[in-house]
């Protein structure tokens, strides 16, 4: 791990480069924590078309602190339901953990969420996502967790185009249902779509604009 210190406020950022160039990253600093969240989750093999296709989930947790922190791993199912736990894992000071959410839940593929829990000190997380055709790489990425937040703003859409798909997620952490409105807008500010939705606890939306705006994903937006 690394820890950059300055004596003013500093913008952090560091890229990663796949080692024949099949993938390229770009991710900003993790910020600490006693409580963090991963709302992408999809980690195992699945056949499809005849193909073995993998993806790799790989959770790291970065102990922040001079004395060692114990954290536990909740992964859950889209729906909000428990999937598998990892509870207790003690990291020792500036220490690193990590583990794929399959290994907590002993199924593959998983597909779902995560949040971590610290106690005795804060924590920074990321998840590597990688993909490929058996055990080949062919791209990955790396996800810095999530933030709560009341608004998100995406400003980079396209969906549908050249075989291009871009997945939203959103994951609801409240303790009582929360109700989600998805604006669609194209480029000159008109509004094209609005998607009204309501999640349970710790229940997900993963949808794509071309879902939302034509039911399939047979469109481009």
């Amino acid at each position: 791990t690394v820890v950059v210190e300055a004596n003013r406020p500093i913008i952090g950022m560091t890229n990663a480069l796949g080692p024949n160039k099949e993938a390229f990253n770009i991710y900003e600093a993790a910020q600490p924590g006693s409580e963090l969240f991963f709302s992408k989750v999809f980690d195992g093999r699945e056949m499809e078309d005849g193909r073995m296709l993998e993806w790799v989930n790989l959770l790291q947790i970065q102990n922040t602190e001079d004395v060692p922190v114990n954290v536990t791993i909740v992964v859950n199912h889209p729906d909000g339901t428990l999937a598998g736990q990892h509870t207790n894992e003690a990291i020792p000071a500036h220490g690193k953990f990590e583990i794929r959410p399959s290994e907590i839940t002993g199924v593959t593929p998983t597909s779902g969420t995560i949040t971590v829990t610290a106690k005795g000190g804060m924590v920074a997380g990321m998840m590597k996502y990688m993909y490929g055709t058996g055990l080949e790489t062919e791209s990955y990425t790396i996800y810095e967790a999530n933030e709560l937040r009341s608004t998100a703003y995406f400003p980079k859409l396209y969906d549908g185009f050249d075989g291009n798909r871009n997945y939203i997620s959103v994951l609801n952490k409240n303790s009582d249902d929360v109700t989600v409105t998805v604006d669609l807008y194209d480029a000159d500010g008109t509004l094209a779509h609005q998607e009204v939705v309501t999640l349970g606890e710790n229940e997900k939306l993963d949808t794509t604009p071309c879902w939302l705006m034509c039911g399939s994903l047979d469109c481009s937006y």
